[in-house]
């Protein structure tokens, strides 16, 4: 897309383009609502989550531990998809 920030627009198709990422973009497209993402690389889930909202273009949430990880996740995203993409929630207490 043309507002995509240019990192993104960089690497975009190598990551959409990737086996894991297909595979998670059929598990959305055949009607998979909850999945989770592991792995020690927070930059790699937000890498994975960006690619697949990149190629299912779906409104997402995404439920982390705590809200340090939230906004170190939202900064990630923001990075990759640009501010008008990315919103954070406060926890409910």
């Amino acid at each position: 897309m043309k507002d995509e920030p240019m990192l993104w627009q960089e690497i975009s198709s190598t990551i959409t383009g990737s086996p894991s990422l297909k595979r998670l973009d059929g598990l959305v497209r055949s009607g998979k609502k909850l999945m989770g993402v592991t792995g020690p690389c927070e930059t790699g889930k937000a890498l994975l989550t960006a690619g697949l909202f990149t190629t299912t273009r779906r409104t997402m949430l995404w439920l982390v531990p705590g809200p340090d990880e939230a906004e170190r996740q939202r900064d990630n995203l923001a990075a990759l998809l640009g501010e008008p993409a990315v919103r954070l929630w406060a926890a409910w207490d």
